[in-house]
């Protein structure tokens, strides 16, 4: 659906913004950066930004990925979409990129993290809450799938998806933003689970060999 001129209008503020302080930033630093800065480049005022951004952090970081909505929770738990846990993980993921996919912010965003690594540790929490709501979301899936399984082992297991998971679809989005997004974005994530089984693979058939 084609977005009104005034969510136009919101949208290009706050990409204006978002690509001031990134660059900004990567020019003369992160800590020297201020507001006031930001919304000199940008050519808005303070008030505005804070209208978009509740501080820099928020600005240079965006905002941190939404979890799913219960319904597309439901399918991949219940119905899943034609694989296992782990393959189904990227139509989970899809489902949220939503916002995700302006590649020159977020090229531009994954320089500076380079430059200032630890503006990652200002995400660590969220990005910890997220996996542990995927791990929980798993655990759901191969519950109803093996309701015999022990508990614990399940739990375990979910876990382990969840992380694997989690840094497969990591993978592949930096792939497609170092790419400059010359690829649909679903494609690249799905490209990436191919990826992580042809890596694992042949391990997986040495050891059969041996045995």
């Amino acid at each position: 659906m084609e977005l009104g001129l005034r969510e136009r209008k919101r949208r290009d503020t706050r990409r204006a913004l978002q690509r001031a302080i990134l660059a900004e930033s990567i020019e003369r630093g992160y800590d020297r950066v201020t507001i006031e800065d930001v919304c000199r480049v940008a050519d808005v005022s303070p008030r505005t930004f804070f209208n978009y951004f509740t501080s820099k952090e928020d600005a240079v970081l965006g905002p941190a990925p939404s979890f799913p909505s219960e319904g597309v929770v439901e399918r991949f738990v219940v119905d899943g979409f034609g694989a296992d846990a782990l393959r189904d993980l990227p139509e989970l993921f899809l489902s949220m990129s939503d916002g995700l996919d302006d590649v020159d912010i977020l090229a531009l965003r994954k320089k500076l993290i380079r430059q200032e690594p630890g503006l990652l540790g200002l995400r660590a929490s969220s990005s910890r809450a997220f996996e542990s709501l995927l791990a929980d979301v798993v655990r759901r899936r191969m519950t109803r799938e093996q309701p015999d399984a022990e508990p614990a082992w399940t739990e375990r297991t979910a876990r382990l998806i969840a992380m694997v998971g989690f840094a497969a679809i990591r993978h592949g989005w930096l792939a497609w933003i170092d790419s400059g997004g010359a690829r649909p974005l679903d494609q690249q994530l799905r490209e990436s689970f191919e990826e992580l089984e042809l890596a694992v693979a042949p391990r997986a058939v040495g050891a059969a060999s041996i045995g």
